[in-house]
């Protein structure tokens, strides 16, 4: 789940990047069901799409809800 996550983050940067458009604020809705002492691991997934996004100069904001045990990870372009 957390490589996952990172991987899938990293993805999504550079699809924006390779379309030539900046990325501004991403906004991740992480179901509260894959916290980490609800999935009983070390790391939040949150944490992972927070140090992608933050490697690239995207800032993040983020809020737990109850999805299903789903994560969504938007970043907004433009350009």
């Amino acid at each position: 789940m957390i490589q996952s996550a990172g991987k899938n983050s990293l993805e999504l940067v550079q699809a924006v990047g390779r379309r030539g458009t900046e990325p501004v604020p991403g906004l991740h809705i992480d179901c509260a069901g894959r916290l980490a002492d609800f999935s009983d691991t070390r790391t939040e997934e949150a944490s992972e799409v927070r140090h992608v996004l933050n490697s690239h100069g995207i800032p993040l904001l983020g809020k737990n809800r109850g999805l299903n045990w789903t994560g969504v990870l938007l970043v907004l372009s433009r350009g």
